[in-house]
């Protein structure tokens, strides 16, 4: 059955409903309201219990049975139960906060550090085998703030066009000129490296001062892994700077084997990490890990 919306439009009077809300509001979204609202009962981690309910008038109004059901928790960012009232987390959160209390009362670089950073540090670096880490505050920082400490006026970011919000924030805040190719087209990308290097800066056609290329291993939103090796290639090929964005990537993937042609660089790494966040620096291969 397909829906038209339509609008009743009296003489000298303005509609009382537009065609968006006709269709979609009334139409659409009270049918989606038995999976997109349901209530939840309790704290939100890895399982969320919700009240069980049905209707009988297309979700116009909700009867609630008294029941309720344990399902898996998919819909926040809770979903490795950082938040729940007890476990492994919980029990670690309360020990630290007797030990450290509860702020560091200062940024790390006027005397905030303390052990559990190295700690934290030196864990992250072992986790994804490298020589050291440096831990950021969150993912999205991850980005926005270390991207702007590797470049900046005079130089070029080369970016997917559909790299994460993040990246494109630090790539705003670094003053470097940005240029974008087709979502993993690796013709697109070579062919973009070839006419920036050749044609240099705008206006003066000077040589840039540094060309640094962002990727991400895993596309979250459209699925798709980013072609490493090739990409690896690439860099080598014409002597540029590269970073990969490897958000949830590390979580979900093994990258032990698109990680060889990596590793045969011989690059010095550290690795940064905000949130769940690891990332590597090196002088021609920057690895970001969130």
């Amino acid at each position: 059955m397909f829906l038209i919306p339509f609008r009743v439009v009296s003489k000298g009077y303005a509609p009382l409903n537009s065609d968006f809300r006709s269709f979609y509001t009334r139409r659409m979204k009270r049918r989606l309201d038995d999976c997109a609202s349901h209530v939840v009962s309790g704290v939100a981690g890895r399982t969320i219990v919700i009240l069980d309910r049905y209707s009988t008038d297309y979700n116009h109004t909700q009867i609630y049975t008294g029941s309720k059901t344990r399902v898996l928790n998919i819909s926040s960012y809770n979903y490795l139960g950082f938040a729940q009232a007890r476990g492994g987390c919980a029990d670690a959160v309360e020990e630290c906060i007797r030990r450290y209390s509860v702020s560091t009362c200062g940024t790390r670089l006027e005397g905030g550090s303390s052990e559990l950073h190295a700690t934290a540090e030196a864990l992250v670096a072992r986790f994804v085998g490298m020589e050291d880490s440096l831990v950021s505050s969150m993912g999205f920082a991850t980005n926005s703030t270390f991207i702007p400490a590797l470049v900046g006026k005079g130089s070029l970011v080369i970016s997917d066009e559909l790299n994460h919000a993040s990246i494109r924030v630090g790539v705003r805040q670094s003053g470097a000129q940005v240029r974008m190719f087709k979502h993993n087209d690796m013709d697109s990308f070579e062919s973009l490296l070839r006419e920036v290097i050749s044609q240099g800066q705008p206006k003066t056609h000077r040589p840039w001062k540094k060309i640094l290329v962002i990727v991400e291993g895993l596309y979250s939103m459209e699925g798709t892994i980013v072609d490493l090796p090739r990409i690896v290639e690439l860099k080598q090929k014409y002597k540029v700077c590269t970073v990969l964005s490897v958000c949830i990537t590390k979580l979900t993937l093994d990258y032990s084997s698109t990680s060889i042609s990596m590793r045969r660089t011989r690059l010095v790494r550290s690795a940064l990490m905000g949130a769940v966040s690891q990332t590597t620096l090196t002088s021609r291969l920057v690895r970001l890990t969130f």
